[in-house]
């Protein structure tokens, strides 16, 4: 298998799950940082996120949405009002409400619909991976990175683009699913009367890395971050997702374990 880890280099793995059209779910013995192989193409995921994708997202979702998206806006708050680059900005409301805030916003984004869909709005996004896309000499106070960085065929390289284009001080801020979800993989088959996967073939959204709070701490640091907080992801927008999200904010307080669906992490350029 010629396969190394995104963050250690590592070239032994455990396969974990092995899937109907031959990807396996396999897990680093060294750091444990858990990946897909083989994955997918990168164009083949970008042509999932069409407007059937986002119609959701801007109907029935769009208040409970509105509330995430503000208490996202309070974890940057303290950095700004500055300049802001919106890293997979979606159908753009985050970025719509950072610019509402007084925020000089940037975007960037895979979907040909949602780039378009932001860039009516007057916002500037550039359409493409952040790998791809040229700043020339711009450098930012603030990047976020909201339930992105498990999508990108290299985390690793997508953080240490993030530092590049960070101003000394500058804040990366984001998050992301959490392998260590316990509470959901306990309940998925009650609901579902199957076992919990971390992938399924043919499934739109795909995770092509799942992290740990740990492991997402050593490949922050080994990019050259200092770690400021990792914690629960507090973006349910159902109710029973929204009930899972209190039992694991209890159980992060009484042990210290996150066991919730998402992790938020915030973490500092010095």
């Amino acid at each position: 298998m010629s396969l190394s880890c995104d963050l250690c280099a590592g070239t032994a793995f455990s396969e974990l799950e092995r899937y109907s059209d031959g990807v396996c779910a396999l897990r680093c013995r060294q750091c444990g940082l858990i990946c897909l192989y083989p994955l997918p193409e990168q164009k083949s995921l970008s042509e999932h996120y069409d407007a059937e994708y986002y119609r959701p997202w801007l109907k029935e979702q769009s208040e409970a949405r509105a509330r995430l998206w503000r208490r996202r806006m309070a974890l940057i708050e303290k950095s700004g009002p500055a300049r802001l680059l919106d890293v997979g900005c979606g159908d753009g409301a985050f970025i719509k409400m950072a610019r509402s805030a007084g925020w000089d916003v940037r975007g960037t984004e895979l979907s040909g619909w949602a780039a378009g869909h932001v860039a009516e709005a007057g916002i500037e996004v550039r359409r493409g991976d952040l790998l791809s896309v040229d700043f020339g000499q711009e450098r930012f106070d603030v990047v976020t990175m909201w339930h992105v960085l498990e999508h990108t065929h290299s985390p690793r390289s997508n953080m240490e683009r993030v530092f590049s284009l960070l101003r000394p001080g500058g804040m990366f801020v984001g998050a992301l699913p959490n392998a260590s979800n316990r509470l959901l993989r306990a309940m998925y088959p009650l609901a579902r009367g199957r076992l919990l996967r971390y992938y399924e073939p043919g499934e739109r959204e795909v995770h092509l890395y799942h992290f740990t709070e740990s492991v997402l701490r050593a490949m922050l640091e080994k990019c050259g971050f200092e770690v400021l907080r990792t914690g629960l992801d507090r973006s349910a927008l159902s109710l029973h997702y929204r009930a899972l999200e209190i039992c694991a904010g209890v159980w992060l307080g009484l042990s210290g374990l996150n066991w919730g669906e998402g992790i938020e992490f915030a973490a500092w350029k010095k």
